[in-house]
């Protein structure tokens, strides 16, 4: 087979094509869709998701039966999608009947087929705008849409599993339940950006008390903080939530002891919050746990924590507590505890 070659965008520099001017535009979505997978991501099935920064980020909400996408761009298998003008995409939804409850998805919608997807009211719902031909329920071709796809009555939430082929295509934005009330009760934010990754940052102590002796526990000269043998003892450290932040944090402790094959009894805590709530409005620990040493003065990662609850922003205190004076403490020497490693999955903005 022939080693082909071609270049995008290459369009008007031709007065006419010829036969073998396969540079010459228009393109096809397909080819779109492929140069946006070697921008973004190195497979076009997982180049989904919303450009976090752009608009308002296709942020869902709902009210009543009205269902509310506020403006934004995505890409949908690859694909392009752009929401903007009016300060938001809205439609009314046909409830479940009376009695009944129901699990909807928010998606954007790509028809990579030469017809019309039309699948009516019964499953899909859409406006019937200017921007859909002024048709309700309906996807042009080779285009993508803003839809809400049904699920059936009764159904736990989220829905079913939805259309992910290279025909039909559905990128989750939001989950949306009714109540037997026929009106939206929850919606569930289930955005995932473009150009996600993974990523760690260090988070230092930053300060120690002793709560047996009533003392502050200072910086040692082997680089951490002693939490001392036969008391009870912590040590704190301060994050704010960086900018790139998604989802998905977690923090775990970084430690050494001077001793070796015995257990230190640990609790690790983070209390965090957003400007203007209480400090304490959340709370997630490990619980106590005894937590086997290694080898002396060995670092060692310790008492994983997931918080649940964050945002980006929010401002988080680390603690981790040593009891010593627990009997499941049998580590006679000091464990030192340098800091927190944060992962968190991160996406880059639009600028």
């Amino acid at each position: 087979m022939a080693f082909l070659q071609s270049s995008v965008i290459q369009n008007g520099c031709n007065a006419g094509a010829v036969a073998d001017d396969i540079d010459y535009g228009p393109y096809t979505s397909d080819q779109w869709a492929r140069l946006y997978e070697t921008f973004l991501v190195g497979d076009q099935s997982a180049t989904q998701g919303v450009f976090r920064g752009f608009a308002n980020e296709f942020l869902v909400s709902g009210a009543g039966v009205a269902v509310t996408v506020k403006t934004g761009a995505g890409l949908c298998n690859g694909h392009f999608i752009v929401g903007s003008g009016a300060p938001a995409w809205t439609v009314n939804v046909t409830p479940p009947t009376l009695a009944h409850t129901r699990c909807d998805y928010v998606v954007m919608l790509e028809n990579n087929t030469a017809g019309v997807y039309a699948p009516g009211v019964a499953t899909m719902e859409c406006p019937g705008t200017a921007d859909y031909g002024g048709i309700a329920n309906q996807v042009p071709e080779y285009s993508c849409r803003l839809a809400v796809i049904k699920g059936a009555e009764d159904a736990a939430c989220p829905p079913a599993a939805i259309s992910q082929t290279a025909a039909l295509w559905m990128t989750p934005l939001a989950s949306i339940e009714w109540n037997v009330a026929q009106t939206i009760d929850t919606v569930t934010d289930m955005r995932h950006y473009v150009h996600e990754y993974s990523t760690r940052i260090w988070v230092p102590a930053t300060s120690g008390y002793d709560l047996t002796g009533g003392a502050s526990i200072f910086r040692t000269g082997g680089g951490g903080y002693g939490l001392p043998v036969a008391v009870h003892s912590l040590v704190y450290g301060d994050l704010q939530i960086p900018d790139d932040y998604v989802r998905d944090l977690g923090a775990v402790a970084v430690v050494f002891a001077s001793c070796s094959a015995f257990d230190v009894y640990l609790q690790n805590t983070a209390f965090y919050a957003a400007t203007g709530e209480a400090y304490l409005t959340h709370t997630d620990t490990t619980g106590y746990g005894a937590i086997a040493i290694g080898a002396v003065n060995t670092y060692q990662e310790v008492r994983a924590l997931t918080l649940p609850d964050q945002s980006r922003y929010d401002h988080i205190i680390f603690r981790l507590n040593r009891d010593a004076t627990d009997v499941l403490d049998t580590c006679a020497g000091t464990l030192y505890i340098r800091g927190w490693i944060v992962t968190y999955t991160a996406a880059l903005s639009w600028s």
